[in-house]
């Protein structure tokens, strides 16, 4: 496909943005100094740095200004329009470098979830066992509302909490009832999880993934 450039939205007059992701700085006059001088700044191509979220970014400076922008930003503003509220940008390939018009979209965060689920770069992607070491096998695993269940675990806190038993499995008192009676150890309800929003964006994209091949 041919490279085409147009215009970068905000900065028309000093950048422009091609289809394959790249930024080019215009020819201008910049002031040089403190006594009003000037010089001619040549049409150069800017150097993209990689971001920590493993996107690409540059710098776009006006009236001395410099503000940050991710490249694959200005290539769907400049080709395609603003982006939607509550939508953000997608790589379809999942190459956060891959700033090519063809390879952005936009889309909701549950889609860009998907396509992470997809190309294996989810943070949980690789994750194949539950926090007590039991395998997330098919045989040992459901998916339930709020993504992977371990059956082995499930089964055991049942046994356990059956068995009338003062103390939760890990040693703390029962000492409070949810809205069907059962009583449940508070300790253990409040205790954080490390990445608990980024397991459950996960689980929830694995089961719309199941529920897309099932259909």
């Amino acid at each position: 496909m041919t490279e085409t450039w147009l215009p970068v939205v905000g900065y028309e007059d000093l950048y422009s943005v091609s289809s394959w992701g790249q930024v080019l700085s215009h020819e201008r006059v910049v002031k040089v100094g403190s006594h009003g001088g000037t010089r001619l700044k040549p049409e150069s191509m800017l150097v993209q740095m990689r971001a920590p979220c493993n996107h690409l970014r540059i710098h776009l400076v006006r009236d001395g200004v410099s503000k940050t922008r991710l490249v694959h930003q200005l290539v769907l503003e400049a080709f395609v329009g603003p982006c939607p509220i509550g939508q953000e940008v997608r790589h379809l390939d999942g190459d956060g470098t891959n700033n090519h018009r063809e390879n952005l979209t936009y889309g909701t965060p549950g889609e860009n979830q998907l396509d992470r689920v997809r190309h294996g770069t989810h943070a949980q992607a690789n994750v194949t066992e539950c926090p007590q070491g039991h395998p997330y096998d098919d045989a040992n695993t459901y998916h339930g509302g709020h993504g992977r269940v371990c059956r082995t675990c499930q089964r055991e806190a049942q046994i356990h909490w059956k068995s009338g038993a003062d103390t939760c499995r890990n040693g703390h008192p029962y000492d409070a009832l949810d809205s069907r009676g059962r009583r449940y150890c508070t300790t253990c309800a409040r205790r954080p999880v490390v990445g608990k929003n980024a397991i459950s964006d996960f689980q929830g994209a694995v089961q719309k993934l199941g529920d897309l091949s099932n259909a």
